[in-house]
């Protein structure tokens, strides 16, 4: 109900409306809401980020579509990848993408992967190579279904993260995913599936492969959100913190004078 109240909540203001002409010239369209927004549209959240996946037209008609209905740039030619920003409506861009297969390692130290984009690839297909259940979650415009192929709307509702699959070759894919747990653990006060959790603990140093600028962005996001404190306390606890942040791990156990009740640890924890 909150999926179909939003897609006729954004019919009216015509925020979408490329997809109603994408419909209309292109019959066989399939059109589908997928990943972050339709997570946080179930939990009422705010979002601004909004991916869509389209099936059955070839790479090069969508493009000129989009082309016609505003600016485009195209991410990624073998992705399939495009950033779109409509004509009349000043909205952030919108990522539009075929399905995808994607066939990721990052056991060498960095990411080797390989990415198709396939028209006619089923939609669970392209879903079962995110990272988490609850990211995995697809709404159709033309159907108005919710297809949930891994049980993400279960872990929603008992506010959990889990990996799809195997959580060791789903962060094996790309490392980043260990610290997204954590930013959404912060950000969405979810706790982790135990299998993902103790994947993350396992894979920790792998951490230190990654580029500090992702590294980077993903901590910025962590300290920023409403649970940051808690997202640092499970860090330290699952020693991951003593990878990133030596100095601050330093500080637990470490006393203060008799003025402080806290260890420095805590005592920046509580600052934080």
């Amino acid at each position: 109900k909150k999926l179909k109240d939003w897609q006729k909540a954004v019919s009216k203001t015509g925020s979408f409306s490329f997809a109603a002409k994408l419909f209309k010239k292109f019959p066989q369209a399939e059109i589908y809401l997928v990943g972050g927004a339709v997570r946080d549209l179930l939990l009422e959240r705010e979002t601004k980020d909004f991916d869509f996946v389209i099936a059955k037209i070839p790479a090069n008609d969508l493009e000129a579509f989009l082309a016609q209905e505003g600016e485009v740039n195209l991410v990624g030619k073998s992705f399939g990848v495009f950033k779109f920003v409509p004509k009349k409506n000043k909205i952030d861009p919108i990522d539009i993408a075929l399905p995808r297969t994607e066939h990721a390692d990052m056991t060498g130290g960095y990411r080797d992967f390989e990415v198709q984009s396939d028209k006619d690839l089923p939609i669970e297909k392209d879903l079962s190579r995110r990272d988490f259940t609850i990211n995995a979650l697809a709404w159709d415009l033309r159907n108005q279904e919710l297809i949930d192929e891994f049980d993400g709307l279960k872990d929603l509702k008992s506010k959990a993260i889990r990996a799809i699959g195997d959580p060791k070759k789903r962060f094996q894919e790309d490392y980043t995913r260990m610290l997204r747990a954590i930013r959404f653990f912060a950000q969405l006060d979810f706790s982790i599936e135990a299998h993902t959790l103790k994947a993350i603990a396992d894979k920790k140093e792998k951490i230190l492969t990654l580029p500090k600028e992702r590294i980077g962005e993903e901590f910025v996001k962590i300290i920023m959100s409403s649970k940051a404190g808690e997202a640092i306390r499970l860090m330290q606890a699952m020693g991951l913190l003593q990878i990133l942040i030596p100095e601050l791990e330093a500080g637990a156990g470490m006393t203060q004078n008799k003025a402080h009740i806290y260890d420095v640890f805590e005592h920046s924890v509580r600052a934080l």
